[in-house]
């Protein structure tokens, strides 16, 4: 994925999410077999990964030759992902013990944001770290280019500040829907929670386009400490609050604060200019 982003093919990477849902979705239409279910979802990955590669036969490197990730690159990106993982279980977890209801609540919330996050990935994060290689290759100057690339992520960041705004109204329209209604209370709070999550919408695109600009520096690790971090954030809002909404509240502030972060770690980066022509692949 990385290679067609770095050369532009980002229809084609959209296109293999397709891979990932649609055969799970008929899957489920037509049976109820989970054996047979579980075996969809594998070999929807298996052709996602074929077109994927597909693609990348007729895709050249934009930044020069790729190299495979170094095992310290693989350790601090799994740590990252593990720590990461832990701050939804730690939500959860926290819904659950706040009383009945929560945790249906704050599902609600979540699959909303869990929603415009995929906006924010594929509408404005994907096109900015396509551009990021085109600056490597035409920067010269080391403070034009820090300028550059931390100018992609604040203009980014405006754009998921424009998103979160526009899914909130959304959000809050469908919350004074919902109530004159009469619908479920526990999706009625749910709404109400929503725009608390999607406050983090800036913050997520700074935290995935600033880790792929360090990864193009060959620096990772920030990305641990980052995830734990941010987990440590969403813990302590959590349990000084001990209600539901800091639960929410947590885990928004700890996007923000991870988003935050990452930002300071690309400035810090990109202080001494572009990156070396050989990359590791991400």
């Amino acid at each position: 994925m990385g290679t067609l982003v770095a050369n532009g093919r980002i229809p084609r990477v959209l296109i293999s999410q397709a891979f990932k849902g649609l055969p799970a979705i008929l899957a489920v239409l037509l049976t109820t077999e989970i054996t047979v279910i579980a075996l969809v979802i594998v070999a929807g990955e298996a052709l996602r990964t074929w077109y994927l590669f597909k693609g990348v036969e007729h895709a050249a490197p934009a930044t020069g030759r790729m190299e495979f990730p170094k095992i310290v690159t693989l350790l601090n990106q799994i740590g990252s992902v593990s720590i990461s993982q832990l701050l939804p279980i730690y939500v959860r977890a926290a819904l659950a013990s706040a009383g009945l209801g929560a945790i249906s609540s704050g599902d609600m919330a979540i699959r909303l944001y869990s929603g415009a996050n995929q906006v924010m990935s594929s509408a404005v994060v994907l096109p900015a770290v396509a551009a990021v290689p085109k600056h490597i290759r035409e920067s010269a100057d080391a403070r034009q280019y820090s300028k550059t690339v931390v100018l992609l992520m604040l203009r980014t960041a405006r754009s998921g500040a424009i998103v979160a705004a526009v899914l909130a109204t959304a959000t809050v329209a469908a919350y004074f829907g919902a109530d004159k209604l009469g619908l479920d209370d526990d999706l009625i709070t749910g709404l109400s929670w929503a725009p608390i999550l999607l406050t983090a919408l800036p913050s997520l695109g700074l935290n995935i386009l600033g880790s792929r600009i360090l990864l193009m520096h060959g620096i990772s690790w920030p990305f641990p400490l980052i995830a734990l971090t941010s987990l440590t954030v969403a813990v302590g809002v959590g349990q000084i609050s001990g209600s539901a909404v800091g639960a929410i509240l947590g885990f928004a502030l700890a996007q923000t604060v991870a988003g935050v972060l990452s930002l300071a770690m690309v400035m810090r980066a990109t202080r001494a200019g572009p990156p070396e022509q050989d990359v590791e692949s991400s």
